[in-house]
C-alpha cells in the first residue's frame, strides 16, 4: 500500500476510533465534498442551470458510486484528491495564479501518496502547464520528449484551449 491509506487509517486509532468506523466516517464526509466539488466543477463548464443540477443529481443518486463511497478502500479519498486537483487546474487555467497552482501540485501528490496510480494525477498536472504556458521551455521540451503523434495532438488541443473551446471554463 502507498503510505497516506494505512497512516490515515491508523489516525483513527489514535483517536481512540475504530479504524473501519473511522474509514465509514471520513467517506461519508468525502462523498459530501466530491458531490459539491463535481457541482461546481460543472457550474464552470456548462451553461445551462439545468445540466449542472442534473449532472449534480447524477452524482448524487448513482448506486455504484455510492457503493464505492461505503467499502472502506482507498479510493474515495483518491477520487477526492482527483477532483480537487481538477478543480485547482480548471482555476489555474483561468486564472493563472500561483496559489491554484499550488494546491493543484499539493492534491497531485497527495493522490500519488495515497495510491501509487496518482502519477497519473502529476503527469495531468504537468501536461496542463505545458499546455497553459506559451513559452519556448515548453515548446523544446514538448519536441524533445514526446513522439510526434502525440505532440501533434496535444499542440492541437493547445490551439483550442487558447481559442473559444466548448470545454473551456466560462468567463463570469
Amino acid at each position: 500500500w502507498p503510505p497516506l491509506f494505512p497512516v490515515n487509517l491508523s489516525i483513527f486509532e489514535l483517536w481512540g476510533i475504530d479504524p473501519m468506523e473511522g474509514a465509514r466516517i471520513l467517506h461519508a464526509i468525502v462523498l459530501g465534498v466530491v458531490i459539491c466539488l463535481s457541482g461546481e466543477i460543472f457550474n464552470l463548464y456548462l451553461k445551462s442551470k439545468f445540466l449542472v443540477l442534473l449532472g449534480t443529481f447524477a452524482l448524487l443518486f448513482s448506486i455504484p458510486f455510492f457503493r464505492v463511497f461505503i467499502m472502506i478502500w482507498s479510493e474515495p479519498v483518491f477520487l477526492l484528491w482527483g477532483i480537487l486537483l481538477t478543480f485547482f487546474l480548471t482555476l489555474y487555467q483561468k486564472k493563472q495564479n500561483g496559489t491554484h497552482l499550488f494546491f493543484a501540485s499539493l492534491f497531485a501528490s497527495l493522490g500519488f501518496m495515497y495510491r501509487y496510480a496518482g502519477f497519473t494525477y502529476v503527469a495531468t498536472g504537468f501536461l496542463v502547464i505545458l499546455l497553459v504556458h506559451k513559452n519556448i521551455f515548453s515548446k523544446k521540451f514538448i519536441k524533445a520528449c514526446v513522439p510526434y503523434p502525440l505532440r501533434k495532438q496535444l499542440m492541437t488541443m493547445r490551439k483550442s484551449i487558447s481559442k473559444s473551446h466548448p470545454l473551456k471554463p466560462l468567463k463570469r
